[in-house]
């Protein structure tokens, strides 16, 4: 069993309101990470609450569950650590809620890369991408825990120590030539991109629906 993490959680302070609810391409943000990770058979958003997780699901649609980040200040690191919690699946995609670009095939790229590994993850613009990746759930609830309680908040200082195999650029490019799967939504200037990057792909796509 392969299970879908989107971490969903955070105060949206730099975008003004919760972003995930805002509109691209007449769907809400959430969504479009959500129906590229809805091949994975155990499908969870990490929600800071109740209110917010019921809003997410309802988008996301039949078949998704919650994890809930008891301590939201833990940030990421937590919103990961309870989403692991809450599946038995042996790794986990993992992507933030805020990058609608994602691509199912470079996931079972890192899927692959995971065997006789503690995870996978995508390598592209010169470093690590920790949102881009699948994780070996028990090695990755270990190494989390320990980050945490060393006062570690952030994917990459709590899961540095991982043995994680690496899906290079090149990889990635023949399945999203532009890498748009890196593009995230911080502020309302990057929705405003985001929507150019949509109409660039649905236009691509018009072209050459095989493309």
């Amino acid at each position: 069993m392969q299970a879908g993490i989107i971490l969903a959680g955070g105060r949206f302070a730099r975008f003004g309101r919760d972003k995930n609810l805002a509109p691209l391409g007449g769907k809400p943000l959430i969504w479009w990470p959500a129906q590229s990770l809805c091949s994975a058979s155990n499908l969870i958003i990490a929600a800071n609450n109740w209110a917010q997780a019921e809003k997410y699901i309802k988008i996301v649609g039949v078949g998704a569950s919650a994890a809930l980040d008891p301590v939201p200040s833990e940030g990421v690191a937590g919103g990961l650590l309870q989403g692991l919690r809450s599946t038995y699946a042996e790794n986990a995609a993992v992507a933030f809620s805020d990058t609608p670009f994602l691509v199912w095939g470079i996931y079972e790229k890192l899927f692959q890369a995971t065997v006789d590994h503690q995870g996978a993850v995508v390598e592209a613009e010169g470093k690590r991408h920790y949102n881009l990746a699948v994780y070996s759930r028990l090695s990755t609830i270990k190494a989390l825990k320990d980050g945490i309680s060393a006062g570690t908040h952030d994917l990459p200082g709590c899961l540095e120590g991982l043995d994680l195999a690496v899906v290079p650029e090149d990889e990635v490019r023949k399945l999203d030539q532009d890498l748009d799967c890196l593009l995230d939504v911080d502020t309302q200037g990057d929705l405003h991109k985001a929507q150019v990057v949509l109409e660039r792909r649905q236009k691509r796509d018009e072209i050459d629906p095989e493309c």
